[in-house]
């Protein structure tokens, strides 16, 4: 039997979670997982959901037979305005505000470990990535807090 890495089931189920939301505009076929964000992806509005930054242990956090560790997860959000800075900024804003929403102070559907998830807001608007390659990116930071069995 394979066993699946928690963090790898997290980014899993974040793509799950995001193609259930019906996010305007936004083809399913377009959220994918990736291991870094790249703006090389063809078509337009999509998601990317990459590792965000390593796993915390904080050796305070837990039970006495089980620890919380953190896993963090970018969801980053592309479109291609043309150049428009209002040309769908309010569908952008909702997108924000949707994926926000499936997923603050949530279990993670499909990772038993996982008990909460904070949301840290990202930049809402990459203003260098617009200017040098005329393109939206902006993100959000899915901190998952699971609580695992201490020991092999």
């Amino acid at each position: 039997m394979t066993v699946i890495a928690v963090f790898d089931q997290c980014l899993d189920a974040v793509v799950t979670v995001l193609k259930s939301l019906d996010l305007d505009g936004i083809p399913q076929a377009n959220i994918s997982r990736r291991e870094t964000t790249t703006s090389d992806i063809g078509s337009y509005p999509s998601i990317q959901v990459v590792p965000g930054a390593p796993e915390t242990m904080d050796p305070n956090a837990g039970t006495n037979q089980r620890d919380d560790v953190v896993y963090s997860i970018l969801v980053a959000l592309y479109d291609a305005p043309n150049q428009d800075q209002n040309a769908g900024r309010s569908r952008r804003l909702r997108w924000r505000e949707q994926i926000a929403r499936a997923f603050r102070n949530q279990r993670l559907t499909g990772v038993d470990e996982v008990y909460r998830c904070i949301v840290t807001p990202q930049q809402v608007f990459d203003q260098g990535r617009f200017i040098g390659s005329n393109i939206y990116m902006a993100g959000l930071m899915l901190r998952f807090t699971s609580r695992e069995a201490r020991g092999t």
